[in-house]
């Protein structure tokens, strides 16, 4: 960066080869370019970012007893460390240089950036505190509510009754003998019941829950007996531009307010910056921005053409469109040929005279629109608007679908027949059939008929876009050199959607012509 005359006097020469660049091959010639005059000079700004240190909580908790950041007692100790913490930050001189130095250490040291958030990792804190389980009181364990500490439950058998029901003489106390006779129960004599054998005629058991143990693990805290609360503190750095709005020229606020950042990291503004000390005591960050600023005017086939040179790239700033007044007959060509109202490959043949639409035309027929318009925008990024870059891509992609018609319905039916002659080939009993007979499970054939559909889309997916690429490399092979024409290979020619619907179409025909003829048709067919 140089404030010498003799180089500021290359910044117009700069902007002129820009301009040529854009021009070229869309209806201006390199000498038909030229400019008519340029002035300016080199332009010092003040400007600040205050910084703000503002701070968030973010809470977790643990269980168990963990030793996490710096250990307290109580909630009101936390939050008593976080103000000490926070209101202290900006007294402290490390933690304002680590401040300043997040922006400062950054290619455009934080110039322009408005109401943006920083993280300050070195700063941030991590405070806890323990608290015993509520229920369990820090133990781990609770009485056991089933047998309520007593180690042992009423037995689920007997009920506590110690007795239970004969099961030899079911509770009658009588029994048939050998010959017939009813005699007494030789198991319960005659009682009808008989001691419980789960609890021993204790008419108790040891408690299911606690195994006997009286306690268990208590149910709030699944044993940890503490829980540990975190609270995070984390800093952040708030920031505040500001610059004096009257002395610099609108376009140069307008640069400022929406990318001076990167017109710092781009090296178009030669900055200076200083960590500094408020008058309240609060941080900020003091540049000085230095740039070339200054009117230029070109005439291009004769035409004036004015716009604002700025920074020690030659950058410009709110150049006219003035590409879309140089194309304007070949985009109508354009939109007559995505309309269909002419010869559309005559048309597309005029259009494509202008590299900007021959660019355009390329892009769409090799690339999905939306990567289309990127890689177009990065092609042109001045002199034409996003809107008309958006239109010349969509245009292009309709054009093409025009010059594809006929080639693409050509190929649909001939997709048909091939697909549809397959499809009766596998009808056949002598192949069907037999497949059926030799696979284990039925299912697997009904995967083989499905499979027909997308197989049938694909194919005629291929047939078509082979059919249908011929017109395509007439029409934009001329656009492309030796290099480029060997590796064309136009893609989104053929709607996808079509495919399908064919593959579907000739698999449902093809069944019901299988069936007619008394074919090996599937025995899920519902007709």
């Amino acid at each position: 960066m140089h404030n010498n005359p003799e180089y500021l006097k290359q910044l117009p020469k700069r902007a002129l080869k820009t301009i040529r660049m854009l021009a070229k091959g869309n209806g201006a010639e390199k000498d038909s370019i030229q400019i008519k005059q340029a002035g300016g000079e080199v332009l010092n700004c003040e400007a600040i970012t205050h910084l703000e240190l503002h701070h968030e909580i973010q809470s977790e908790s643990k269980k168990g007893a963990h030793e996490i950041g710096q250990p307290l007692k109580s909630p009101d100790e936390i939050t008593q460390a976080i103000e000490e913490a926070s209101s202290s930050a900006l007294k402290n001189d490390e933690v304002r240089r680590a401040m300043a130095n997040i922006l400062l250490e950054r290619p455009d040291k934080g110039f322009s950036l408005h109401a943006e958030y920083f993280d300050i990792p070195a700063l941030n804190r991590d405070y806890s505190y323990v608290e015993p389980c509520g229920t369990c009181h820090g133990e781990g364990q609770m009485i056991c509510q089933r047998c309520g500490g007593k180690r042992r439950e009423v037995c689920t058998q007997c009920h506590g009754r110690t007795m239970v029901p004969c099961k030899f003489c079911h509770g009658s106390g009588m029994m048939q003998s050998a010959d017939g006779k009813q005699i007494q129960c030789n198991r319960c004599h005659g009682q009808r019941q008989v001691a419980c054998p789960l609890c021993q005629k204790t008419g108790t058991v040891q408690c299911r829950q606690c195994k006997g143990s009286a306690k268990h693990e208590c149910t709030q805290c699944g044993g940890a007996a503490f829980t540990t609360h975190i609270a995070h503190l984390i800093f952040k750095i708030k920031t505040l531009f500001e610059f004096d709005r009257t002395i610099l020229p609108p376009p140069v606020v307008k640069v400022f307010e929406d990318a001076g950042h990167k017109m710092v990291s781009g090296k178009h503004i030669k900055l200076s910056a200083e960590q500094v000390k408020r008058n309240d005591g609060g941080l900020a960050i003091q540049y000085n921005a230095q740039f070339p600023y200054g009117d230029i005017e070109f005439t291009i086939n004769g035409k004036p053409l004015r716009t604002h040179l700025f920074g020690y790239r030659g950058k410009m700033l709110k150049l006219p469109n003035f590409l879309e007044d140089l194309t304007q007959r070949a985009y109508q060509r354009l939109e007559e040929a995505a309309q269909g109202t002419g010869n559309t490959a005559g048309l597309i043949k005029k259009a494509s005279n202008k590299r900007l639409i021959a660019q355009a035309l390329t892009l769409s027929a090799t690339a999905p629109p939306k990567q289309a318009v990127i890689a177009l925008k990065k092609q042109y990024p001045m002199g034409i608007s996003n809107q008309t870059i958006k239109e010349l891509i969509k245009l292009s992609h309709k054009a093409i679908q025009n010059l594809t018609r006929k080639n693409r319905w050509s190929g649909l039916a001939l997709a048909a027949g091939l697909i549809g002659t397959v499809n009766m080939v596998y009808f056949l009993p002598a192949v069907r059939g037999q497949l059926a007979d030799l696979l284990p499970q039925e299912n697997i054939i009904l995967v083989l008929d499905l499979l027909l559909i997308p197989l049938g889309a694909f194919a005629a997916q291929f047939i078509v876009s082979k059919i249908s690429t011929g017109p395509v490399k007439k029409a934009l092979g001329p656009l492309l050199s030796d290099q480029q024409r060997a590796k064309f290979s136009p893609k989104n020619i053929a709607p996808l959607w079509q495919s399908a619907l064919l593959g579907l179409m000739v698999f449902i025909a093809s069944l019901a012509l299988a069936r007619y003829l008394d074919l090996s048709v599937p025995a899920w067919l519902p007709f």
